[in-house]
């Protein structure tokens, strides 16, 4: 971040080369809705339309950079959810085999009980 920051200040002192170095009372109107003007202020015009290109490419980078950080972001929000939901489905399942162990333990102990029971009664 400190270096796109840092591309932008450098990029916004250029233009400000140009207004110094051109004077923009020389252009005048010319034929068919074009404007005369002198070579360096031509230069300078350049100049800052490249700067102003590596500006922009500069700022697509930032938005795709941010773009990935979002979809990262994204993925990683789904994927927690995912386990959450997991872990809570393992909670459950695990409650439930508790109570299941239960269940058969005692109904052992009584069936047991029973078969003993019997056994005992027919002596």
């Amino acid at each position: 971040m400190k270096k796109v920051v840092s591309i932008i200040l450098a990029l916004s002192l250029f233009p400000s080369y140009a207004f110094a170095d051109c004077d923009w009372s020389l252009i005048t109107p010319g034929p068919n809705k074009t404007f005369v003007y002198p070579e360096l202020c031509h230069q300078q015009v350049g100049i800052m339309k490249q700067s102003n290109m590596d500006l922009q490419k500069a700022l697509d980078a930032e938005k795709d950079a941010t773009k990935q950080a979002d979809i990262r972001a994204e993925n990683w929000m789904n994927t927690s959810l995912k386990l959450e939901d997991q872990f809570q489905k393992v909670d459950t399942l695990q409650k439930s085999n508790d109570k299941l162990y239960f269940g058969l333990g005692a109904l052992t102990v009584i069936l047991t009980g029973f078969l003993v029971a019997s056994l005992t009664h027919r002596n």
